[in-house]
This record gives structure tokens, sequence and C-alpha cells, in this order.
């Protein structure tokens, strides 16, 4: 008689699981067995009774190390979100036990990084000291399956379009404006209402093909039928895009938080200005995302929450049909 799926289930411990996603990850034997603290052939022995138990193989060898079967890539998967399910447990239990705001792990593209993330760990400092906001910024392409995985709490971004949005609950932010830096003394620094017209002879730095703000200056051109301008330079850096307008008549595109906190007598780089523009620029909204049906620590709750306290006191959520594509 054909095992039953619980009796199956029953035979199944959290080492073999822990090995599955080694497997997964590294390709090789000898890597997850690295990376569980444990001898190569340890790892094969194990490998070779979790197949015994399962009726079935787990991995299929070759020259250059192993592919997951069938069977292995859907204990895989299952075992990443069991592992990681547990660990964030431990984190609920020691947070609860010892009663004190502990550590979120969450992502954000750069604008919403600068004016969300910042403010809120400034005002959940007074009430909760000893909480610790770890933050990555990127893209939504490289943090969002972050989040998947459990690595984050949650992200603020966009669900790149190759992604199932049913895997995720989100909450839309109003869309964000551009602004246009140049060094104060540009030749258009002073004008007034400049048309997009003007600014095709001069060369821009942009970010890579693809991400939000990218495709919104590149619809603001094609959509006015006007000449994409020249990019000279492409980068994620405010650094090198900094860099770059002190050092020529370059135009770079940043969103409107990112050039209130760089340009003007009240920023950090008062060498650079922002251009008056005649027409207005969006870029597709960011949304507060978090896993589908996901349980968040009551630190990962406490920011979560600020984050969007901090939105609805400012810019405020978009309504239900908001568009959330892109990077």
């Amino acid at each position: 008689m054909p095992d039953s799926a619980e009796r199956v289930a029953r035979r199944l411990k959290l080492p073999h699981l822990r090995l599955t996603l080694a497997l997964a990850n590294t390709g090789q034997i000898s890597a997850a067995a690295r990376a569980l603290n444990m001898s190569q052939p340890a790892a094969s022995r194990m490998l070779a009774e979790m197949e015994r138990l399962l009726g079935a193989p787990v991995c299929v060898r070759g020259p250059k190390g192993v592919e997951l079967s069938e069977t292995g890539l859907a204990l895989a998967e299952r075992a990443r979100r069991i592992l990681t399910e547990l660990s964030e447990a431990g984190r609920d239990v020691v947070e609860i036990r010892s009663g004190k705001a502990g550590r979120v792990y969450l992502g954000a593209v750069s604008a919403p990084a600068i004016d969300l993330v910042v403010p809120a760990l400034q005002r959940l400092k007074t009430a909760h000291p000893t909480i610790e906001a770890h933050v990555e910024v990127g893209t939504s392409d490289s943090l969002v399956p972050r989040l998947l995985e459990g690595q984050l709490d949650f992200v603020i971004g966009r669900v790149p379009g190759h992604l199932d949005i049913a895997d995720f609950d989100m909450r839309p932010v109003q869309p964000e404006v551009v602004s246009l830096l140049v060094r104060r003394d540009h030749p258009l620094a002073r004008a007034r209402g400049v048309p997009l017209a003007a600014l095709s002879d001069y060369e821009w730095v942009m970010q890579p093909a693809g991400t939000p703000l990218r495709r919104a200056m590149e619809y603001s051109f094609s959509s006015r039928a006007l000449p994409m301008p020249r990019v000279s330079l492409i980068s994620t850096s405010f650094l090198v895009l900094l860099a770059m307008i002190w050092r020529s008549d370059a135009i770079a595109p940043v969103a409107e938080e990112a050039a209130r906190m760089l340009a003007g007598d009240s920023g950090m780089a008062p060498g650079v200005g922002v251009l008056d523009l005649a027409e207005r620029i969006e870029i597709t909204p960011y949304a507060v995302i978090t896993r589908a049906g996901r349980h968040l620590s009551p630190t990962a709750r406490l920011f979560h929450a600020e984050i969007c306290a901090l939105i609805e006191g400012g810019r405020g959520f978009a309504t239900e049909g908001a568009r959330l594509q892109g990077v």
C-alpha cells in the first residue's frame, strides 16, 4: 500500500528539510554540508536516509554537482517556508519574553528609504530605544524575492512583473513626482517653467533601463514626440550622480523626496538645484508590501504601523486600482 501524505510527513525531520534547502541553494553535497557545519559523508548518509524514507530521489547527481528532482524541488519550496516560519516564531518568542522591541528587517527603494524609513525609526526610538532596523536599499527586483524567501519582513517598493501579485498583501502609495537635479549655475537653473523640449540637447544621468524612474522619463519624452536625450552615465548611486552634475551641465532625474534632501541651501548638496519644470512627471506608485497571510513579528508590526502612519499623514495611500509594476 502506498504511503499516505501524513505518514511521509511524520518521517521527515528538520535536519532533512535543512539539508534539502542547502542542496537547493548550493547545488553540491559538499557545499551543503559546509553550510550545515557537518561532514560530507554525514550529509550523504542523511540524503540517502531521506530518499529511503520518501521512496523517491531528492536529487540527481551530475558531473558538476546535484540538481533537485521534482520531489526535491517540491520539498525545498516547503522547507524554505517552514524554516522561515520557525525562525520568525523564535524572534516572536524572544521579543515577547524580553518585553523589548527587537530587530526589523526591511527593504526599500531609495525614495521611501529616505522619506519614510529614517523618520519612522526616529519616531519609534523615543518609545522603543532598543529597536534595531536592518534596512536594505535597492531595486524591487532584488528586494521582493528576498521578501518571499523570508529574509525581509516587508518591502517598500513595487512587485516585479514576473511575480504573482496574489503572493503579496500591498498598500499602494500615491505616485511619486520626479525632480530634475542640476548644478546651481546650470544654464537653465534660474529659468521658470522649463519645457521638456528644452532638455533634449543636454546629457543626462539616468537609472538603469527598466527602472520606474527611467521609464517615467522615457514615457514623458516619447508621449510628447520628443527625442530621448543622450544618457552619458547610468548609475543608482547618489554620490556618482552628484559628482557628474557638479562637473558638467548634465541633468539627473530623482524622486522628489530625494531632491528635497539633496538640493538647495538646506540640502546636503547646496551646490545642486532643482529645475522648475513646466510639466509634472510622475512615477508609478510604490507600495508597502508583505507576504500574503504572513504574521509579522511584534517589532516588524510596530515599524510597519509607523511607516503606514507616516504615509497617511503625508502623501497618503493610493486608490485600490493604482498600478503596481516595475522595479
